[in-house]
């Protein structure tokens, strides 16, 4: 990087930085360009020179902001020396951490606006993580209950729900008497991996070359229903059949 690369980097980053304490403060609607370069101590046509408009700033915002957190969690899911539920577990507890550190940090109500962007993002990057974490050699040899896309929408979404819940995240980032600040963190953190259990199922260990989380594999210990389907199915064929043959017996 040039000096002149990486003087442009940092006004970038110093209007970033301006425009995130506004965002979080102010919301989306009551913050301006112009208030964001005067907090930057810069122009406003400097602030239109890297961002076009008011969304785009916004989007860039929220990824200079979830930035560290996305490289926390591709190194958490990465992990060579983890099973799949240590790293959902190393995921899930990362997440319970940042986001009461974030709330020690902003301990007043943040405008709706704000709010739900970095609910999505962290939902959005949940998900993302799971679904890394069930294509990667963690999940090698692996069949799953449900079709990778599924497990990572219902574990991402559905866990990070939980994990983001206002009353439980506060629990954890204030305590509570005779419950220390790490001990509520971990409760919560179990309740997710216990719900995960529940999701993903008893894994079953087969073939690599078996199709890895293909959902069409038919297992019949997994699937009883469908096991008695196809009874039900059959027992209707046989009567079927025992009625022909009465029916031809009476005929002669």
């Amino acid at each position: 990087m040039t000096a002149r690369e990486s003087r442009e980097s940092g006004r970038k980053e110093q209007i970033l930085e301006s425009a995130l304490h506004l965002f979080l403060e102010e919301g989306y609607d009551s913050t301006s360009m112009r208030k964001i370069a005067d907090a930057a101590g810069c122009a406003v046509g400097l602030a239109y020179h890297y961002f076009e408009t008011k969304d785009e700033m916004f989007a860039q915002t929220l990824d200079y902001f979830f930035q560290p957190y996305e490289q926390e969690m591709r190194v958490l899911a990465a992990q060579k020396d983890k099973d799949l539920y240590g790293l959902l577990e190393d995921c899930f507890s990362y997440t319970v951490k940042q986001i009461s550190a974030f709330r020690k940090n902003h301990p007043g109500e943040l405008h709706w606006t704000v709010r739900q962007a970095l609910r999505e993002r962290v939902l959005e990057l949940l998900e993302q993580t799971v679904m890394d974490i069930l294509n990667g050699d963690a999940a090698d040899g692996v069949w799953l209950a449900l079709p990778v896309e599924d497990a990572a929408a219902l574990l991402g979404q559905g866990l990070g729900s939980l994990l983001l819940q206002e009353s439980a995240v506060r629990g954890a980032s204030l305590g509570s008497a005779g419950d220390s600040h790490a001990s509520k963190e971990s409760q919560l953190v179990q309740t997710a991996m216990r719900a995960a259990r529940q999701i993903l199922g008893d894994a079953v260990e087969v073939p690599r070359t078996s199709q890895i989380l293909n959902p069409s594999m038919e297992d019949p210990s997994r699937r009883p229903a469908k096991r008695n389907e196809n009874e039900a199915s059959g027992n209707k064929k046989e009567k079927g059949k025992k009625k022909k043959s009465k029916k031809n017996k009476q005929g002669k």
